[in-house]
């Protein structure tokens, strides 16, 4: 080899580190040998310098850092100031990573020196890139942006593809923090764009994860999962463990957002891990952040705090000026919470002294509305008030819509402890108007939802004095309560359902919609980096804000249209026989409003605490009767206790309401809270079952049932089975032939032909679609829940971009009717979806169906149905029969319809017999 050989075996390390690392690890052994045998130290230097590129592409930035120092004595003993220079310049990124700052600054200060004096532009333009890096991380970011433009022009120039990529990748990061969103967005498509051209696929799809946040904060959520799946993929393929953790920071805190509890936990523990191994204090601190906000989610405070004080440690290690006060506002709230009310009034103390002394009004005014709370719970109103009025008056022109809500919530909350009705009724009106705000505010479904979860009790309180309080009368009785319970319940489902019909929003709407969900998001992070920077990008952020709200004003409606949900009311369309029950949580009670064709009537019923417990108690008798298998005894021994627990909760829910029920045969049902779970049919007063009395169907609100009634529908025509059996479950081919041959009419598809593809083609303007696969349930993330088909779930997501105008959808999959509430009382699952696609009622169940059970109750459902029976009536039917076979709620009570109980009218018996063969 000759001397020229430790430079060769550099630049083709360089060229294949990223690509193959294999090939580079030997091709590092070869120059570790070639110095050994040459002794010679500048052999030793290059050697040092290829083993600090292999450390840092495998995410081990001191070893990183550690093997560029030795690089660097051996080329200055050597008198290679050029090389001294480069080995600085590939150095700063470890120590970038490592939170060594001021080391990293008097690198690239020697760096710039020797690169200056040797006139090498392209080295300049990659320091300045790294410079920016530097900048960046400090929050210094007018600086970083004046280096990575500085960087771009070098580049295009004298630079490499790869080089001028990462500096448009590193240009769109800085542009989001500084507020230019469209900016951003241009410099990544350029980079994704550069990167495809010259063949740099690892660095595409690491654009890919760039813009997948890009995406995360316009709140296009469906966008922003699947990229950062792409992305993590590649991350695992290539061993870059710090974009696989990257990605799972940000998707945890997009879950969370979501109140995707478990998945966000999840995914921040992992990102936790990852972060450690990398030995990356600030983002390890990100990431606790998002497990201590996943803990309090849980109630699991302590977690939560033992969270927080870790990830404070590390912001003060990394001398972070403001998350430390941030960090002590959400241990202040874990500990109000947890009713540690002195520790709260503390930490609140100390983060509102110090974020009172930034430009971070909105951040400050929390903190002192959080004081104003514990104050309350003190029992003194009056400081209360003082300190509330002060943290709106010093948030000024600030102030959010959340801010305005928590502190008229909490005069609201003071006004009804004093007896002044009329003054709490305003305040809490006011409270409410801020949440409509807030609404109005946020174009992404899950996003409004998402606010909604901590806000709920503005709404229940103002029901609470429609009700209940001496000036009942004036604030609007009984009528304006169910109101205000629609406003909140089921909310969302409901203006998606009433906007499905309008126009589609214009492109640029959307557009704006997603500039705007950005911008708000960003105003008080900006708040804070003005602190460090002097500059006043949070004003700049709000002007930029009301320009895209009044353009929006002027385009056209969203298909979403808030209000008109929540007006509609249910005159007309009940029938005679049909009574709807809205069940409601009040201040620690359940509530029932019925309603029937003549009016509305309010009903206390069981206080939750108690409710609740006998609803576990039911779950785990039933789980442990499917558990207990062949073991006769113990299943005898279960009966008795679930039989008990079934009269509890109709002694709670159902007795209280019998003097309203007169005339009766159909139940409609919204459930709230934990009764999502509660197989209605199977409570019983001691002689017979609420299925003996009614047919009972469910549906998420009054306002949603109102609403699938009366949504315009073409025709339905013909029906469609599908099934994915297997040889764990070999009855659902048995019952899907069984439905087949039932219906007239009627399409099969089996196996690899009951696709996704198949379904999306075939499905819409069926009358009946019967689907017999697998469920799942995803309880920590449940917009992934759906139905098996061949090769594919069809999932939340995938049904709400259908159209499917079906009249009736049978689940006969397991968990079918399963779903996580989320704010406002949202029943995120599969069932959802079905109904924003357009489809009238469900069948589906509740849990995991005995097979023999199943196929009983599908072979009288659809016989029923072919007589004539509405869905609900069909399902009583197939109830009864099964527990006259079977007695054990188990077998005959998971089916429960979803939706409308069928055509009203007797409508659908006149046109049953086109669909189904006479028995």
């Amino acid at each position: 080899m000759s001397d020229e050989t430790p430079a060769r075996l550099h630049a083709e390390v360089l060229a294949v580190v990223f690509d193959d690392r294999d090939h580079a690890i030997a091709l590092a052994a070869k120059a570790r040998e070639f110095a050994r045998l040459s002794g010679d130290r500048l052999s030793a230097a290059w050697a040092d310098r290829i083993d600090g590129h292999l450390a840092h592409t495998g995410g081990d930035y001191a070893g990183a850092a550690d093997a560029y120092q030795r690089a660097v004595a051996g080329f200055e003993v050597e008198g290679a100031a050029i090389e001294v220079g480069r080995t600085l310049l590939s150095g700063l990124q470890a120590l970038i990573y490592r939170g060594e700052y001021d080391r990293a600054h008097r690198w690239a200060a020697r760096a710039e020196a020797i690169f200056r004096e040797n006139g090498d532009a392209l080295r300049l333009a990659r320091l300045a890139s790294n410079a920016g890096n530097i900048y960046y991380r400090q929050d210094r970011l007018e600086q970083a942006k004046a280096c990575y433009l500085r960087a771009i022009e070098g580049f295009a120039a004298n630079g490499q593809p790869r080089d001028l990529a990462a500096a448009l990748s590193n240009l769109a990061v800085c542009s989001i923090s500084l507020g230019e969103f469209s900016a951003a967005m241009g410099y990544y498509e350029r980079a994704r764009d550069h990167c495809r051209e010259h063949g740099l696929d690892n660095l595409a799809a690491r654009a890919d994860y760039n813009v997948a946040y890009l995406h995360y904060l316009r709140g296009d959520y469906r966008e922003a999962f699947e990229l950062y799946r792409r992305a993590r993929e590649l991350a695992r393929r290539t061993g870059d463990r710090y974009h696989e953790a990257l990605c799972d920071l940000d998707e945890a805190e997009m879950s969370l957002d979501l109140n995707l509890t478990g998945e966000g936990l999840r995914l921040a523990k992992r990102a936790r891990d990852g972060f450690v191994a990398l030995g990356m204090r600030y983002e390890r601190a990100k990431a606790l952040v998002n497990i201590a906000v996943a803990n309090s989610q849980y109630q699991a405070f302590d977690d939560a705090e033992k969270a927080l004080r870790a990830a404070r440690r590390l912001f003060v290690a990394e001398k972070n000026a403001l998350w430390p006060a941030m960090v002590d506002q959400l241990r202040a709230v874990a500990a109000f919470r947890s009713s540690r009310v002195s520790r709260a009034r503390r930490l609140a103390s100390s983060a509102w002294r110090t974020l009172l002394e930034a430009p971070f009004p909105g951040r400050a005014a929390h903190a002192q509305i959080l004081l104003a709370r514990v104050w309350l719970a003190g029992g003194d109103w009056e400081r209360a008030i003082a300190e509330s009025r002060d943290a709106m008056g010093y948030a000024g022109n600030a102030a959010s819509p959340s801010l305005r809500f928590h502190a008229d919530l909490l005069r609201g909350e003071i006004a009804e402890l004093r007896g002044l009705w009329l003054e709490a009724c305003d305040s809490y009106e006011a409270a409410r108007a801020n949440i409509e705000e807030l609404r109005n505010r946020l174009h992404s479904e899950d996003l409004r939802i998402s606010i909604l979860s901590d806000k709920l009790a503005v709404y229940t309180s103002l029901a609470a004095l429609c009700m209940e309080s001496p000036a009942s009368a004036e604030i609007g009785g009984v009528e304006r309560a169910l109101a205000l319970v629609q406003e909140a319940k089921s909310r969302t489902l409901a203006e998606r359902i009433a906007g499905a019909e309008a126009c589609s929003e214009p492109e640029a709407a959307r557009d704006l919609r997603g500039e705007l969900n950005w911008i708000y998001r960003q105003v008080e992070l900006n708040s804070a980096l003005d602190l460090l920077t002097g500059a006043n990008r949070a004003a700049t952020l709000r002007t930029r804000a009301a320009e895209i709200e009044r353009r929006l004003r002027g385009l056209s409606e969203p298909a979403a249209q808030p209000g008109k949900a929540a007006a509609l009311s249910l005159s007309g369309v009940l029938e005679p026989h049909e009574r709807f029950v809205e069940l409601v949580e009040i201040r620690g009670r359940f509530h029932a409003f019925v309603l029937s064709p003549a009016g509305v009537s309010a009903v206390p019923l069981g206080p939750v605490a108690t409710v609740l417990a006998v609803l576990r108690l039911v779950r785990f008798q039933i789980g442990k009767y499917r558990w207990a298998g062949r073991f006769d005894l113990l299943r005898r021994d279960t009966m008795g206790a679930v039989q008990s627990h079934l009269f509890d909760l109709h002694r709670m829910l159902i007795a209280p309401l019998d003097p309203h029920l007169d005339g009766c045969t159909t139940l409609l049902i919204a459930p709230c809270h934990g009764l999502h779970e509660l197989p209605f049919g199977a409570l019983h007063d001691g002689s017979q079952a609420l299925i003996d009395r009614f047919a009972v169907s469910i549906a998420p609100s009054a306002t949603v049932f109102a609403l699938g009634r009366t949504r315009p529908r073409t025709a339905a025509s013909g029906s469609l089975v599908m099934a994915v059996p297997d040889s764990a479950n070999p009855g659902i081919e048995h019952e899907a032939r069984l439905v087949h041959e039932a219906l007239w009419d009627s399409e099969l598809l089996l196996g690899k032909d009951a696709s996704l593809e198949a379904f999306t083609e075939r499905a819409p303007g069926r009358r009946i679609v019967h689907i017999a696969s697998h469920g799942i349930h995803r309880g920590d993330n449940p917009f992934f829940s759906g139905v098996e088909l061949a090769g594919a779930r069809l999932s939340l997501f995938d049904l709400q971009q259908l159209s499917l105008n079906v009249d009736l959808v049978t689940l006969s999959a397991c968990h079918s009717g399963a779903g996580v509430s989320i704010g406002g009382d949202e029943r995120i699952g599969v069932l959802r979806g079905f109904l924003l696609a357009g489809v009238r009622s469900v069948l589906a169940s509740l849990w995991e169906v005995d097979d023999e059970s199943a196929l009983a109750f599908m072979r009288v459902f659809y016989q029923e149905v072919g007589a004539g029976a509405d869905w609900a009536s069909a399902a009583r039917r197939a109830a009864i029969e099964r527990r006259a076979v079977q007695a054990h709620p188990y077998y005959w009570a998971p089916f429960l319809v979803f939706g409308d109980p069928g055509a009203p009218g007797g409508t659908q018996g006149e046109r049953s017999g086109k669909y189904f063969r006479c028995r």
